[in-house]
């Protein structure tokens, strides 16, 4: 289940951006870290327990737990960005962390993907 946040699933559940699996596996191993995941597990969370536990795995996941939402640390990973690049140098967006909206949907489809290994059939078009 700690592979789905990073997409072992390969069709079902999209990447994160330079995000290693060994990364999150050794995250939620710490037992406080752990617990976050457990909605994923539940089959009676509701959208926004998966949405507040997706987005705070990943803000975690970029070693960024002091910000309230990924759009204030996506908006700081940017300006950082910009002021380290010069202006001859290119800058990647795909550099910054997803929005708050784009991890909304990972966790869910994370969530529906979970449920369905778990052998809980949930609607796809209100999780996926």
């Amino acid at each position: 289940m700690k592979y789905t946040m990073l997409s072992c699933y390969r069709y079902t559940v999209s990447t994160i951006y330079r995000q290693g699996k060994r990364k999150a596996f050794n995250m939620v191993h710490k037992k406080y870290d752990y617990d976050l995941l457990d909605t994923f597990t539940n089959d009676t969370s509701t959208h926004e327990e998966v949405k507040t536990d997706g987005e705070n795995f990943i803000l975690k996941l970029y070693g960024t737990s002091n910000f309230e939402s990924l759009d204030k640390y996506c908006h700081i990973a940017y300006r950082r960005a910009i002021c380290r690049s010069s202006l001859t140098s290119s800058f990647q967006l795909a550099n910054l962390p997803p929005t708050s909206a784009a991890t909304k949907f990972h966790s869910y489809r994370t969530y529906l993907t979970v449920q369905e290994w778990m052998g809980y059939s949930l609607p796809p078009t209100e999780w996926g």
